[in-house]
C-alpha cells in the first residue's frame, strides 16, 4: 500500500518538473511531525499543498455530486474518497499554520489531490479541495490567474529548513 503512494508521489514529482523554472518553486517530501507533505508548490496563483494518490479506481461523480472511485476491473467495487478530501484539508491547514508560525505571514494554502488513475473529468473542486488527474496537473495550475500575493519567496525560505528526504 505504501508503495502505491510512492508511485503517485514519483509521478507527481515528474510532471511538476514541467512547470516553468523561475516562476514556480516545488518542494517535495516536507516534514510535518510524524507525517509529511508530499509536495508544496508555490507560484503566481499562490501556495498549493499536493497529496498524490495512485489508484486502480476511476473517479466519477455520484448523484450527490461527490466523487466516488469505481474499480476499473470490477464496477461493483467502489471507494469513497471523503477521507482523502478531509485529509487534504487537514494537510493544507497544517501547512498554513507552519508557514504562519515560521514567518508571521498568513497565506491561503490550496489543498490538492493529484489522482493517478482514471479520471475522465480531469478535475473538479470538492468541498474546497481541488481533485486533479495527474496528467492534467501542470496545465490546470499554470492556467490559474495570478494573485496579488507578495513575497512568495519568503514562504519558500521558511519551508526549506523543514525539507528532508527519506
Amino acid at each position: 500500500m505504501w508503495q502505491d503512494g510512492a508511485y503517485g508521489e514519483e509521478a507527481t514529482a515528474k510532471v511538476l518538473g514541467e512547470l516553468p523554472a523561475g516562476q514556480w518553486t516545488v518542494l517535495h517530501d516536507l516534514a510535518n511531525g510524524r507525517f509529511n507533505f508530499d509536495h508544496v508548490v508555490i507560484g503566481p496563483p499562490g501556495v498549493f499543498c499536493l497529496n498524490s494518490k495512485f489508484s486502480a479506481y476511476r473517479l466519477q461523480a455520484a448523484e450527490s455530486g461527490a466523487l466516488v472511485g469505481v474499480h476499473v476491473d470490477d464496477p461493483t467495487l467502489t471507494k469513497r474518497i471523503d477521507r482523502d478530501i478531509s485529509g487534504a484539508k487537514w494537510e493544507a491547514v497544517a501547512l498554513r499554520n507552519q508557514i504562519e508560525k515560521r514567518s508571521g505571514r498568513k497565506v491561503w494554502v490550496q489543498p490538492v489531490i493529484v489522482w493517478w488513475g482514471p479520471y475522465p473529468d480531469g478535475g473538479r473542486t470538492v468541498e474546497g479541495v481541488a481533485v486533479v488527474q495527474g496528467k492534467e496537473l501542470v496545465t490546470r495550475i499554470s492556467r490559474l490567474p495570478s494573485k496579488p500575493t507578495t513575497d512568495l519567496e519568503s514562504v519558500c525560505e521558511v519551508l526549506r529548513p523543514g525539507r528532508h528526504r527519506r
